[in-house]
């Protein structure tokens, strides 16, 4: 099978294995939206994506930088000063406590 068949599973009536159903899905994740598909293409999230007043824009600042703005250490002032821990379940505690103080103040 060549990379033109591939392109040819682009409606419900193509597919008849399991194969042709997951490339029927991963065509309609990556077609633009206004042609009727998803748009879920993975983007790099940068700080030109985000609002300066959102606080991921501070988290994800902090995760670049290693600096913490005035807003992360009011919000989370037990956030360690350098940057973010290496580990990945480190990482993970670290962003699930900022979501969960974030929720706490907007109620």
């Amino acid at each position: 099978k060549d990379a033109s068949q591939k392109s040819a599973i682009t409606d419900d009536f193509d597919v008849a294995t399991l194969r042709d159903y997951m490339m029927l899905q991963a065509h309609e994740d990556e077609m633009p939206s206004y042609l009727g598909g998803r748009h879920n293409q993975w983007r790099e999230l940068t700080l030109e994506n985000l609002s300066r007043k959102d606080v991921l824009y501070d988290v994800v600042d902090y995760i670049n930088s290693g600096k913490r703005s005035d807003r992360l250490r009011e919000i989370y002032p037990t956030l360690p000063v350098r940057i973010m821990p290496f580990s990945q379940p480190a990482q993970h505690d670290c962003l699930k406590t900022l979501a969960g103080i974030q929720e706490e103040k907007s109620k």
